[in-house]
């Protein structure tokens, strides 16, 4: 029995040790999300796939931050992800709520949204996700490249809103303060205006207008912003920014602020209404 123990208990150790490794491996062996963005496919399990609508775009990018964004074919969205080994939540999840002109494209938008709040599990394979719910949803997606995903706005009237509102959370203050073509206090009150803010998020409506006008192009944007003030409290802004940028002078000059149409928003029909009418005054 002595001997049998000598033999059997190092062997033990071993299968112990390889089975430790090898469930260490598989976990390890799924991908960060973190940094890496996506494009709908199509909705239900294998063999029961349902294509997008035709026209549409559903999007999501999963950012280093713990945030996620993106299109939801005719809105944008933002929200908060946790992701742990293979398991996944999404939670704080806001959209730019605009109705969708076309019906299918509507209820599509719908049952997207509803599918990421159940979403549970998620798996990477290759150039694929699949997000599920380990019971009926599930969403096939196909990874985009970063380069591709960024070409068309690259240096546009979005970027310079990302750069306004990332110095703001970063507290650089004056380099947001820079970005306004003609402000309208001073860099001291500017600065003051943001002493109880914590973090500022915001969402811009996919499609907006860019018109010329004497030497100008000036973008009007679409925008709503979720401020977290230091107390924990959110609070919702809805409208419009105006952007320009000159024909005329150095095209390095690039895009500036020229005027912000943004009010609170207290109720959350307000959003829709705010983003059209302020955009559109």
């Amino acid at each position: 029995m002595e001997i049998e123990k000598a033999v059997i208990l190092p062997l033990l150790r071993i299968s112990l040790i390889f089975s430790l490794f090898m469930f260490g491996s598989a976990f390890g062996s799924q991908r960060s999300l973190a940094g890496s963005q996506w494009r709908l496919e199509s909705f239900g399990k294998e063999g029961d796939e349902r294509p997008v609508v035709d026209g549409t775009t559903i999007t999501i990018q999963f950012g280093t931050d713990g945030r996620a964004s993106g299109s939801s074919g005719c809105n944008s969205y933002s929200g908060t992800y946790n992701a742990e080994g293979d398991h996944l939540s999404f939670a704080e999840m806001i959209s730019t709520m605009r109705a969708c002109v076309e019906p299918r494209a509507n209820e599509q938008e719908q049952k997207y949204m509803a599918a990421l709040r159940a979403i549970t599990r998620f798996k990477v394979s290759d150039s694929q996700l699949l997000l599920s719910d380990g019971n009926e949803v599930a969403l096939n997606f196909n990874e985009q490249s970063k380069a591709n995903g960024q070409a068309a706005s690259a240096n546009g009237p979005v970027d310079l809103l990302a750069s306004y509102f990332s110095a703001i959370n970063e507290r650089n203050y004056r380099k947001a303060f820079a970005i306004w073509e003609h402000p309208t206090t001073t860099l001291e009150a500017f600065s003051r205006g943001y002493s109880d803010t914590q973090t500022v998020r915001f969402l811009v409506e996919q499609s907006f207008r860019i018109e010329g006008a004497a030497g100008s192009l000036f973008a009007s944007v679409p925008t709503m912003i979720i401020a977290r003030t230091t107390k924990g409290t959110e609070q919702f802004f809805a409208g419009c920014y105006v952007l320009r940028k000159s024909n005329v002078a150095d095209p390095q000059t690039g895009w500036h602020i020229h005027k912000a149409l943004v009010s609170p928003v207290t109720q959350t029909a307000m959003i829709s209404k705010l983003l059209f009418s302020q955009c559109n005054s």
